[in-house]
C-alpha cells in the first residue's frame, strides 16, 4: 500500500514539475554517455558551468542545456566512435563541429572548438572554422566573458578555470576574456542580459570596449536584439541591466537612455514577464509614437506590439472604477486587448498600489459566487410599447446602448431612464 502511495505521489510530481523531473536526471545521463566514449577528453563548457557554480549543483532546473567540448580526438576518430556505439545523432550541425546526440530521453550537443576570424562588420563576419587540435587556453580564449570560459572535468570532477571566470562569479564581476570581444556587437546586448539576470557589476574596461562596437549597433538584426531582451524581460536585476546600456551609450537607440531612478525602481517591482516588464517599461513616460518605436526597435513581435499599445493606454489613463456594474465594463475592456486581468492589476501595482487594491476588490466581487449578471433594465417589448420600433437590427443596437448605459450607472430604474431620455 505504502509503495502505491508513493508511485501515486511520483505521478503526481512528474505531472506537476515537468522541468524538475527532467533534470534531475540529465547531468547522470551525461556522465553515463561520456564514460562509453573510450578515446578523447569531453568537457563541459559555457552556460551549465557558469550555472553549476551559481547554484551549487549541475542537477539544478536553473540549468537547461548541457554543452560538451571534445579534445585531443581527430574528427575522424570521434565520428567512428559514434558509428561504433550506435548513438541516435543529429548531423545538421556538422559543419560547424556540432553533433546534437539523444541519448536517454535528452538531447545533449558534442562540439569541437572553431576558430573565428573576423572578415566584415557585424556578428555575422566572421569566417568560421572548425578545429581538433586547439589547446584548452586556445578554445576558451574564443569565449566572450570570463564566467562563460571555465570548464569542467567531469570525469575527474574538477573545474578548468584559465581566464579567472570562478574569481569573477564569487565577486560578482563581469569582465571579457580578452580583446576579440570588440569583434562581436551582440555581445554588448549579451552583457546586458547577463547582467540583467545576475545582478553582476560589469568591469570598467568591458564597459570600455562596449563604447567603442557603439558604431555597429545597427548592424544587429531585429530578431537578434528580441532574443536578448526577451531574456532580460525574465531577468530579476532589470534596472541594472538597463543602467550598464546607459553607461556604454546603447540605450539611446531604443529610446532608454534617460529613465530617472525612481523609474528604475518601479521597473524592479515587475514580474520576470515578457508582457508584464514591457508594458511596465513603456508606460513609465507614456507616448503613443515614442512605445510604438521602443518596441519596433527591439524586434518586439507585431502581435505582442499590439497588445502593449492597448495595454499602456488603460494605464496612462487610470480609469476610476465607481461602481461594480461600471467595472464590468472596464474589465471586459482590458480583456479584449489580450491580456490577463490578473496581469493588467499586477502591471498597475508597479505605479500605484492604492489603485491596484481597488481593481481587485472588484475583480474579487465580480468573481464572487453571490454576483449574478445584471438584468437589462429596458428589454425589447418595453421599447416597442413605449416607441412602437419594430423588431429587427436597428431595435438590437438601440438595446445594446441602453444596457451600457445602465452598466455605466446612468440609470436604475425605468423612472431614472424615462428621466435619463428626457434630459439628453
Amino acid at each position: 500500500m505504502r509503495c502505491n502511495k508513493f508511485f501515486s505521489s511520483w505521478g503526481v510530481i512528474k505531472e506537476l514539475h515537468p522541468i524538475f523531473f527532467k533534470t534531475m536526471f540529465q547531468y547522470k545521463s551525461l556522465i553515463s554517455l561520456i564514460n562509453q566514449f573510450t578515446q578523447g577528453k569531453y568537457y563541459l563548457v559555457g552556460g551549465c558551468v557558469r550555472d553549476a557554480i551559481l547554484y551549487g549543483t549541475f542537477s539544478t532546473p536553473n540549468i537547461k542545456d548541457f554543452d560538451v567540448e571534445v579534445h585531443d580526438i581527430s574528427i575522424e576518430e570521434f565520428e567512428s566512435q559514434l558509428v561504433g556505439m550506435n548513438l541516435d545523432v543529429d548531423y545538421v550541425g556538422k559543419s560547424f563541429g556540432v553533433y546534437k546526440i539523444h541519448y536517454k530521453n535528452h538531447t545533449f550537443d558534442f562540439s569541437f572548438p572553431r576558430i573565428e576570424t573576423k572578415n566584415g562588420n557585424g556578428y555575422r563576419g566572421f569566417d568560421i572554422q572548425v578545429s581538433d587540435n586547439l589547446s584548452l587556453f586556445e578554445a576558451t580564449s574564443r569565449r566572450d566573458l570570463t564566467i562563460n570560459a571555465i570548464m569542467y572535468d567531469p570525469i575527474e570532477g574538477k573545474y578548468i578555470d584559465l581566464h579567472g571566470g570562478i574569481e569573477d562569479i564569487k565577486n560578482k564581476i563581469i569582465r571579457h576574456v580578452s580583446d576579440a570581444f570588440s569583434e562581436d556587437p551582440l555581445r554588448v546586448l549579451r552583457v546586458f542580459q547577463f547582467t540583467s539576470r545576475f545582478g553582476f557589476t560589469v568591469h570598467h574596461t568591458t564597459i570600455k570596449l562596449c563604447k567603442s562596437l557603439l558604431k555597429e549597433q545597427d548592424s544587429l538584426t531585429k530578431e537578434r536584439v528580441w532574443i536578448e531582451f526577451e531574456k532580460w524581460c525574465n531577468s530579476k536585476y532589470s534596472s541594472i541591466g538597463l543602467k550598464f546600456l546607459k553607461e556604454c551609450g546603447w540605450a539611446k537607440k531604443y529610446g532608454l537612455d534617460e529613465i530617472s531612478d525612481e523609474q528604475y525602481s518601479i521597473i524592479d517591482k515587475c514580474d520576470n514577464n515578457v508582457l508584464k516588464k514591457l508594458c511596465v517599461l513603456c508606460s513609465l513616460d507614456y507616448n503613443l509614437y515614442a512605445t510604438s518605436v521602443l518596441l519596433e526597435n527591439i524586434g518586439c513581435p507585431v502581435s505582442l506590439k499590439k497588445v502593449i499599445e492597448k495595454v499602456c493606454i488603460f494605464i496612462d489613463e487610470k480609469i476610476l472604477i465607481f461602481s461594480l456594474s461600471y467595472f464590468r465594463f472596464f474589465f471586459n475592456a482590458i480583456v479584449k486587448c489580450g491580456i490577463d486581468f490578473v496581469d493588467y492589476i499586477d502591471i498597475v501595482k508597479c505605479f500605484d498600489e492604492e489603485y491596484a487594491s481597488v481593481l481587485e476588490e472588484y475583480f474579487y466581487m465580480l468573481n464572487s459566487p453571490s454576483n449574478t449578471p445584471i438584468k437589462p433594465i429596458i428589454n425589447g417589448d418595453y421599447i416597442k410599447e413605449k416607441y412602437g420600433l419594430p423588431e429587427g437590427k436597428e431595435l438590437g443596437n438601440m438595446l445594446k446602448i441602453f444596457y451600457d448605459l445602465q452598466l455605466n450607472g446612468r440609470f436604475d430604474s425605468v423612472e431614472s431612464f424615462e428621466k435619463y431620455i428626457k434630459t439628453t
